[in-house]
């Protein structure tokens, strides 16, 4: 009886921690989704890569999103490199992209994820033995 009690309690945490690891991957596909569009990325792939992979779809996204950010005039629309202060096109001046609160929100839902991975882990390893 204590065996198909423990059972019981494995079986709900684990349930649990499949409910907290689909949140985080449909965040963080939403993340992606938003921040690869504003970047001109194709979010279709990165879209497939978080659902498969989830949390460990971030390190290659943020560093091949380092390499293919770009930015847009505010007036043209044209696409103006990235050390660029004014746009080849019209002139007019390019306001700075800050990405510091896109890659904190990134560090803070992978940290968050781990740490709850971790917890639920041990968790389920200590109600079923």
């Amino acid at each position: 009886m204590a065996y198909m009690g423990a059972m019981l309690i494995g079986m709900v945490a684990g349930g649990i921690m499949m409910a907290v690891l689909g949140t985080v991957t449909l965040v963080l596909g939403i993340a992606v989704f938003i921040d690869s569009r504003r970047h001109g990325m194709k979010t279709g792939w990165w879209i497939v890569a978080v659902l498969i992979c989830s949390v460990y779809t971030i390190v290659p996204y943020v560093a091949v999103r380092v390499k293919k950010a770009h930015r847009k005039c505010g007036i043209c629309s044209s696409k103006a490199g990235e050390n660029d202060s004014y746009c080849e096109s019209c002139g007019s001046k390019l306001k700075e992209i800050n990405d510091a609160g896109v890659a904190k929100i990134f560090i803070v839902v992978v940290w968050a994820a781990s740490v709850i991975a971790m917890i639920a882990s041990e968790l389920i390893t200590a109600l079923t033995h």
